[in-house]
């Protein structure tokens, strides 16, 4: 049996790889559920609370049309769509050269391949950056 921190949930990626992720934020022995709903952008290292509550997070916070044009960059995605095609169930939009290694997040740098392999580069980067 693991010892596993069961505090924070990945949940979901974005098309760009913002990887959303679940909180639990309660102290041992509370009896109110506090939670969040997270993100991490895995090309700025940038974070923040999306929402508050879990089921909030799904029914409203998502289906907000600011938010998918803002946060979920719908316009963004799909120009690159447009030009790189649909992503596949295991895939990411991401930016050629990478923003962390000074590319630019125009669409004409956009590109698509695999969300873990991506991920992962990205993650070296930031780490060795």
């Amino acid at each position: 049996m693991t010892d596993e921190n069961m505090t924070r949930l990945p949940i979901a990626i974005t098309a760009f790889g913002d990887i959303l992720y679940y909180r639990l934020l309660n102290e041992e022995g509370d009896d109110e559920v506090i939670e969040d709903v997270s993100f991490i952008d895995p090309h700025t290292s940038d974070t923040g609370a999306l929402a508050w509550d879990a089921v909030d997070f799904f029914n409203d916070w998502c289906c907000d049309q600011d938010v998918i044009n803002d946060f979920f960059v719908k316009s963004k995605v799909e120009a690159i769509q447009a030009l790189k095609g649909p992503l596949a169930v295991d895939e990411m939009y991401f930016y050629t050269p990478a923003l962390r290694l000074g590319g630019s997040d125009s669409v004409d740098s956009g590109d698509k391949g695999n969300a873990v392999v991506h991920l992962d580069i990205l993650l070296n980067t930031a780490l060795n950056g």
